[in-house]
């Protein structure tokens, strides 16, 4: 959620004042509980938009513990802060690949590892999945021979018995 805050600031310069009055509300009301997880993305967002008035803030979190040393450290904090100062920090923030918007989910997903043919091709539970597309993953459907018994394996993969699964 930080990530995508940060980039609607950096591509709408009027909505930073929104973002930093949100930034400011989610630090007075979190507390302790929040994840170490959140808190970070947190700072990030506050480093790359460079909101200089609430660095204190930042440098609270990490005092308190909220942030352990073992996550990040806060030089890592300024880090992000300085690189923001001295460069354009949307280019620096957007051209990172996580932080870049999907712009085509099916090229986006011909890249993914368990999306491959070779994965799905070890995987055969996974196979119905692949026969479902096969323009995307290169493979023919396979057509069944013989009749499925109500007590056999399920064809979906699922591990079930095909009366409790697809039969159902």
């Amino acid at each position: 959620m930080f990530d995508a805050i940060t980039l609607i600031a950096l591509r709408e310069p009027g909505l930073r004042p929104q973002v930093r009055d949100f930034l400011t509300e989610f630090h007075d009301d979190a507390d302790a509980k929040t994840e170490e997880e959140i808190w970070w993305a947190w700072a990030q967002t506050v480093g790359v938009l460079g909101f200089e008035d609430m660095v204190c803030k930042v440098r609270a979190v990490f005092e308190r513990g909220w942030i352990t040393p073992d996550h990040t450290a806060y030089a890592d904090f300024e880090h992000v802060m300085q690189v923001n100062r001295t460069a354009d920090s949307a280019s620096g923030f957007a051209a990172e690949y996580h932080n870049r918007p999907i712009t085509d989910t099916v090229a986006e997903l011909k890249g993914w590892y368990c999306f491959s043919p070779e994965y799905l091709a070890s995987k055969s539970r996974v196979q119905p999945l692949a026969l479902t597309n096969p323009e995307l993953f290169g493979t023919q459907p396979v057509q069944a021979n013989t009749k499925i018994g109500r007590n056999d394996p399920c064809p979906c993969g699922s591990g079930k018995k095909y009366k409790k699964c697809c039969a159902a």
